[in-house]
This record gives structure tokens, sequence and C-alpha cells, in this order.
């Protein structure tokens, strides 16, 4: 892949996730990328909350957990027909090895099963294993926390699905109990997700996280 020096080098239909102080995070499309300007498809919502000359943060994903970060300023915005944004160019983008983890605090019914890395030669059936029922109280693309009443063995994995409007998302991880007073709450790095489900996630929690 081409590295991006300046936002001139983004292609049409790139996906930017963009955050604004005092409104949160959206997504945004290129439409168009001229010798001037950018051009971007936006909600609504965030179109509102932004104005000329207002800068915003700027995160342009990339294969490997990898982003580009940009500022990018609002030149202006039409909104009789298509809901457009326009951006001045930036050729102050910086490259991350990672991407920052966006949360947001949820309660979604969690039912799941727990597994030990010592019986991966046994082959799990859903008649075979007890099902635990929890919640997922904070969800992120790469984590998530659950509170659950119950206990579970130190080493223990745990396999279960997300439920959203979208579809199923499996979920597997390490369960990890949260100390300093967090009774009752483990925490789940995922493992072995794609970029379609995480996106899906993202794109749940930028519909509810707003600040």
């Amino acid at each position: 892949m081409k590295k991006i020096r300046t936002t001139k080098d983004l292609k049409l239909n790139s996906v930017v996730r963009v955050y604004k102080k005092g409104y949160g995070y959206s997504k945004i499309i290129v439409i168009d990328n001229t010798e001037h300007f950018l051009s971007v498809s936006a909600n609504n919502e965030f179109i509102n909350h932004v104005d000329k000359g207002d800068t915003v943060e700027a995160y342009y994903w990339v294969e490997h957990n990898a982003s580009y970060e940009f500022p990018l300023e609002v030149l202006g915005k039409f909104e009789i027909d298509l809901k457009l944004l326009f951006f001045k160019h930036t050729d102050n983008v910086t490259w991350s090895e990672e991407r920052k983890c966006l949360t947001a605090e949820v309660d979604i019914p969690f039912s799941f099963f727990t597994f030990s890395v010592d019986d991966t030669a046994k082959v799990f059936s859903t008649r075979d294993v007890e099902f635990l029922r929890g919640r997922i109280v904070t969800l992120g693309d790469r984590e998530a926390v659950i509170a659950y009443s119950g206990s579970v063995d130190e080493d223990a994995f745990v396999k279960g699905h997300i439920c959203l409007e979208g579809g199923d998302i499996p979920v597997m991880g390490k369960l990890v109990p949260l100390g300093n007073g967090s009774s009752g709450r483990y925490m789940i790095e995922f493992t072995g997700m794609n970029e379609k489900e995480r996106d899906q996630l993202l794109d749940y929690i930028f519909t509810i996280y707003r600040e």
C-alpha cells in the first residue's frame, strides 16, 4: 500500500473516523479529493456540530491495526441536497502502529461459556457446554468488560456472541478479573476477530458514543 504523506493521497470512498471535542466520534467517507480541498459525506448530526474554521482529529485506519492520524480544518458545508463537508488539506500526517481504542458504556446481555487452552484437543458442542449469562457493560472493538456474578477459573478463556441489530458477532478471548474493587467485572481481549466484525462493533459504538 502506498504511504500517505498528505490528505491529498486519500482515495475516493476511504472511510475516515473523526473526533470533535464536545461531540465525540463520527465516520466520514471521502467522495472527492481535489488539489484544493477534501469533500466528504457525513451524517446530519455531526454536520450540525461543526462550523467553518473548526478543527477535528482524524484517523484513517489501515491493515494490521495501524493508522494515520491528522487534523482536518473545516472549510465549509453543503446541506441543500447531499450532506457534505469540505476540509482543507493537511500535510501534518503521522503514522501510528496502533489504533486508538474507542469504547462506550453499554448494557448488552451476553451468553457465553468458558474453556481452558488445555482442552483444545476436545471438540466443543453446544450440547456439551454450560452457558453462563452476564452483561457487557463496556464495549470496544478490541476488548470488552463483562459483569458476571459467578466465578471462573483463573486461566479461563471465553467464547460467546455479541448480539447487535446488524447480526451476531462471535467473541473469544481470555477472561481477566478486574481488580481495584471491581468485583464481578471481567475484561475480555478479543482474539481472532476479523476487520469486518471490528467495523460492525465500531459502527455500533459510534451510534451511541457522545460526550
